[in-house]
């Protein structure tokens, strides 16, 4: 799943280019999530959530989207930066802050599509966090953004991803910890959850890869609020 910040002021372009990514990702099969911020200033504030890429406007009012970029550098050097702009003599500024390419209002779908192509072997071939699991059968290394949830299951560990569960010795506890496992919600005394992944919080259940997993009532008031700081108060 990519996860996309959208930095734009204007509801219309911001609208136009959030239909253009579900676009493409129904076309490509590529899950996204998207997070939307109204201008520079809501998305800095936010919870510094990690995104595999941002597509930010240049003319906001307040903090334009240079500064934007340039504070944004300062904590994730490496993120794909898409600067979408309606005034091409910006365009050129870019590059200051690593902008790895431009698209125009009021978005092309061509175009789009053909940067997030680009955007796509960008992410693919960037390192990610993993996680080593060994069974009796197998040793696994596996992303970390991969795993949907981790359940307790006859003592053991269950980690599932959306194509595989994998079975090893493990306590709860210690995937809490681990700062790999930051994005990770305990939803119940046996639920790890990958926030990325959920797609519905109900009152006693919670939806994440396509499954409703228990929610507990006591953990349901956090799970709401770390799930606004993962999506940095965006929508998923």
């Amino acid at each position: 799943m990519l996860r996309i910040a959208i930095v734009e002021d204007e509801p219309v372009y911001a609208e136009a280019l959030e239909q253009g990514l579900r676009r493409y990702s129904d076309a490509r099969g590529e899950k996204v999530s998207l997070s939307l911020f109204p201008n520079g200033t809501a998305f800095l504030a936010g919870p510094r959530a990690e995104y595999d890429a941002v597509f930010m406007d240049i003319a906001m009012p307040g903090i334009d989207g240079m500064e934007t970029a340039r504070r944004f550098r300062e904590r994730d050097a490496e993120a794909p930066l898409v600067f979408v702009t309606g005034m091409g003599q910006y365009a050129i500024r870019g590059y200051e802050v690593g902008a790895m390419a431009f698209v125009e209002k009021p978005f092309p779908y061509s175009e789009l599509a053909l940067t997030m192509d680009r955007v796509l072997r960008v992410c693919r071939n960037r390192p990610s966090e993993t996680v080593t699991l060994r069974s009796k059968d197998l040793i696994r290394v596996v992303e970390v953004r991969r795993i949907t949830y981790v359940e307790v299951y006859n003592h053991d560990l269950v980690y599932h991803t959306e194509d595989e569960a994998l079975e090893v010795r493990g306590n709860l506890s210690s995937v809490e910890e681990d700062p790999r496992f930051r994005n990770f919600i305990k939803v119940s005394s046996s639920h790890l959850v990958n926030g990325y992944y959920v797609t519905e919080i109900g009152q006693e259940t919670v939806t994440a890869g396509g499954v409703k997993l228990p929610l507990s009532r006591r953990r349901r008031k956090e799970c709401m609020t770390r799930m606004a700081e993962i999506a940095g108060e965006g929508t998923m």
